[in-house]
């Protein structure tokens, strides 16, 4: 029961890290890509928004990153299944007998 707790522990932690990456970025992007804003940029913001828009590098970093959190994931839940397939010798046995 420890590692389940532990192991929903750690989940949390990256359910909520992703969760509020994933929303700034949201919320970055609309600040930067606003009609509002596309009139009083300079010709520097608009090389360096292209530039972000359409960059392999980072492309990839947002690939690799989440791939390695999932196979994080992935290891501590079959780890986890697997510790929990283990049977033990009990020190009790009951039988119980009902009648209807």
């Amino acid at each position: 029961m420890e590692a389940i707790i532990s192991f929903h522990d750690d989940l949390m932690f990256y359910l909520i890290f992703i969760t509020i990456f994933v929303l700034y970025m949201l919320v970055r992007a609309v600040q930067i890509f606003s009609i509002k804003n596309a009139g009083s940029r300079t010709r520097e913001d608009r090389v360096y928004y292209a530039r972000l828009s359409h960059h392999i590098g980072l492309e990839v970093v947002w690939t690799v990153i989440p791939t390695l959190l999932l196979c994080n994931i992935m290891m501590a839940s079959f780890s986890l299944l697997y510790s929990l397939e283990q049977l033990y010798e009990p020190q009790v046995t009951i039988k119980v007998v009902g009648h209807q």
